[in-house]
């Protein structure tokens, strides 16, 4: 956490060689080699327990001022019995804790870890689930080992390891249908994952290195944003492309949006510090909004209602370190949250009452001229670091409470 931290912005530099000798728009057959094995199905989970019981009001006892004390997760894992369905993991959401290597269930009522899935792979840093919330695909950067992880939810345990052609980028994509799954590559391919089989079943050659996946609502269609600025529409059966390279006015559009109506898109753009917004009928850029220099939007997620679009910015300016809140309607600045350390994506609860931000913690609290240089080593950071997961009122903005993960928590799930 759908460039990622400068995870993201590392996984350009690393695969823009490879992408030099991919072509572009045909299908290729999935190599037997990248075929995936089952993993084992031995539980990797440190069980535990909690319905979500506990509604707003418990949160809203936490102080009017200040930033409340986190729960430490180091205290909140009790036992859970495994369910015999999804209907468990309703009002709980899932985050991938990418320097534990590990996924984290989170009962945000109560701020409390449920569950610890252990060895999901190589720092995972994005999750899609199935919309019957039975499946959760890990999206593992690597970059050593590329992989998408399949978790179970009804008993928490991970039923596969799908191996994919070169490092994940954290931005796999779920069709809203949820019978397929797209994984962009660092090898400069966009991989389908069928999720009745979690098999590989198709292979797109993307030329420029795809690092971010939006699918249309009719699921036909996806559309793949490239390292060095471009947006391209393809077609989800057959890769081929449907609509032209566009440029998207920045450089690193390594995260995007889709509305719900598929009729605007909006690229994250990292390293120019704006957010391009696309009409996909007349497809071209209507709007841009510039951030202030030194900005680094890393992600963005509309609210439910679509009335604002929130941008995580770990920028290395003053005051970078916040939540950028955008009036879609008007293409403006609407709030700005700083945050005292580093805001690596935001997710939303179903009734779109809270917002749940997916702090790094303090190992990212550096002076602005050191913090490129915790970019250039999150992956080495030592596992048992402390990150938050902060909950935030939607509507007053106000931060009602903090719950305690381990190091790097990003883009996760939210049942």
């Amino acid at each position: 956490m759908k460039t990622r931290l400068r995870s993201r912005f590392r996984a350009i530099v690393v695969g823009v060689t490879a992408s030099a000798a991919i072509a572009t728009s045909a299908v290729v057959a999935t190599p037997a080699a990248h075929a995936a094995p089952d993993a084992p199905k031995a539980p990797a989970v440190q069980q535990a327990a909690a319905q979500r019981t506990a509604g707003p009001q418990a949160a809203s006892q936490q102080p009017a001022t200040g930033r409340p004390q986190p729960t430490s997760h180091k205290q909140s894992v009790s036992s859970l019995a495994a369910s015999p369905n999804a209907a468990s993991v309703e009002g709980l959401i899932y985050v991938p804790i990418t320097d534990e290597n590990a996924v984290w269930a989170i009962n945000p009522s109560t701020r409390t870890v449920v569950a610890k899935i252990a060895n999901v792979g190589m720092h995972p840093i994005v999750l899609r689930a199935t919309p019957d919330h039975r499946k959760i695909y890990v999206d593992n950067f690597g970059p050593l080992q590329g992989q998408v992880t399949v978790i179970d939810t009804a008993t928490n345990t991970i039923t596969k390891k799908i191996a994919t052609l070169g490092p994940a980028y954290a931005s796999e994509a779920m069709s809203p249908d949820g019978k397929f799954l797209l994984v962009p590559t660092a090898f400069s391919v966009v991989q389908k994952i069928d999720t009745a089989t979690d098999k590989i079943v198709a292979t797109f050659p993307i030329a420029f290195l795809p690092i971010d996946i939006e699918i249309t609502p009719d699921t036909q269609s996806f559309y793949a944003f490239a390292t060095y600025g471009t947006v391209a529409s393809y077609s989800s059966a057959t890769g081929r492309k449907i609509k032209p390279s566009i440029s998207v006015k920045g450089l690193a559009p390594g995260w995007a949006v889709l509305s719900k109506d598929g009729k605007t898109l909006y690229s994250i753009n990292f390293l120019n510090s704006n957010i391009a917004i696309i009409d996909t009928e007349q497809w071209r850029v209507t709007r841009t909004v510039q951030l202030p220099q030194g900005s680094w939007p890393l992600s963005a997620t509309l609210t439910q209602d679509e009335s604002e679009l929130w941008v995580a910015d770990i920028g290395f300016g003053k005051d970078t370190y916040n939540l950028t809140i955008i009036d879609p309607a008007t293409a403006t600045v609407k709030q700005v949250l700083r945050t005292p350390t580093a805001p690596a994506y935001v997710g939303f609860s179903p009734d779109g009452k809270h917002a749940y931000v997916s702090d790094l913690g303090p190992v990212s609290n550096l002076p602005p001229v050191l913090r490129p240089l915790f970019y250039d080593i999150f992956y080495l950071l030592p596992p048992g670091q402390t990150g938050y997961i902060d909950d935030y009122d939607v509507q007053t903005k106000q931060l009602l409470g903090r719950t305690e993960t381990g190091t790097g928590p990003v883009a996760g799930v939210y049942f």
